[in-house]
């Protein structure tokens, strides 16, 4: 395995932190992993090692106000910002895999083609990873969804929404929303190493964070019937930071034919992280390996 790190400028002039993993003998497609809430692309280090092995490379980037990237912890005022960090990682990835990774069922040794990519998006990067899939779902042979945070539960009301729409307007960085570090995983490792990393942000989401969300999920909503391409839905039943329903509605509104829910019983939020992580990323390259066929 490689462990590539690349530093990616915003049309801002901003910084973006981007890194790859790459497998040692050939390479059949790449993952582009939309990590979550609060955390960073660094986290998916294990991830990558087990599909690695088969074959699959791993890219990802840090989004704004998030681990190595620019902006402030958690806080930003449009969700199309994450949108536009993750088509700049895409972007980049195409032309780094195309160029870097020949296809291993090519007769010519030195043909270089384009490689199949699919998206994977977990919890707030599930709802990144289907509004991007509205503009660029022709670009990725296939999705995979992990607790995607595609619903607010409970669903906030009139009032709380207007309250929070000022905030994010005169406070952008106001802390709204504490999350329990303890429902990211059953692993007591797993969570102390989240709580200590320095990298995860564990103060409060802030109100400009919660209102770009809230705005995404009503335009995932009207645009997941136009997502037609295959599509994996997972989530841990016992998921206590996004509730299970998310995934369920995910999974009878999107458009896609060919599409799979796989719910977890006994899992919390994190299940590429639980104890059982080694069958459910398992389950992430059995999936990934039928739609090479």
């Amino acid at each position: 395995m490689t462990h590539s790190v690349h530093t990616l400028i915003a049309g801002n002039g901003q910084s973006l932190h981007y890194q790859s993993w790459r497998p040692d003998g050939p390479l059949r497609a790449v993952m582009l992993v939309v990590h979550g809430a609060a955390e960073h692309g660094g986290r998916y280090a294990d991830f990558a090692s087990q599909v690695n092995s088969q074959g699959f490379a791993v890219t990802t980037v840090d989004l704004p106000g998030h681990g190595k990237s620019y902006g402030k912890q958690c806080c930003v005022r449009d969700i199309d910002e994450y949108l536009r960090a993750v088509e700049l990682a895409h972007d980049y990835a195409e032309q780094d895999f195309t160029v870097g990774g020949r296809s291993n069922t090519s007769n010519d040794p030195e043909a270089v083609v384009p490689v199949p990519f699919f998206l994977v998006g977990h919890s707030m990067g599930g709802l990144v990873a289907s509004l991007y899939l509205q503009r660029h779902q022709t670009r990725f042979q296939g999705a995979v969804f992990s607790g995607a945070a595609v619903l607010a539960d409970p669903e906030p009301g009139w009032m709380q929404v207007a309250i929070m729409r000022v905030l994010a307007k005169i406070a952008p960085s106001m802390g709204a929303l504490q999350l329990d570090a303890a429902g990211v995983s059953r692993d007591a490792e797993v969570v102390s190493r989240y709580v200590n990393d320095p990298l995860v942000y564990t103060g409060k989401l802030t109100a400009s964070m919660l209102v770009a969300m809230f705005t995404g999920m009503k335009r995932t909503h009207e645009g997941l019937p136009g997502i037609t391409l295959p599509a994996l839905v997972m989530h841990g039943e016992a998921d206590t930071l996004v509730t299970p329903d998310a995934s369920r509605i995910l999974f009878e509104r999107i458009g896609s034919t060919d599409k799979t829910l796989k719910l977890f019983p006994g899992l919390y939020h994190e299940i590429f992280n639980e104890p059982e992580r080694v069958d459910v990323v398992n389950d992430v390259i059995a999936w990934v390996e039928a739609r090479l066929r």
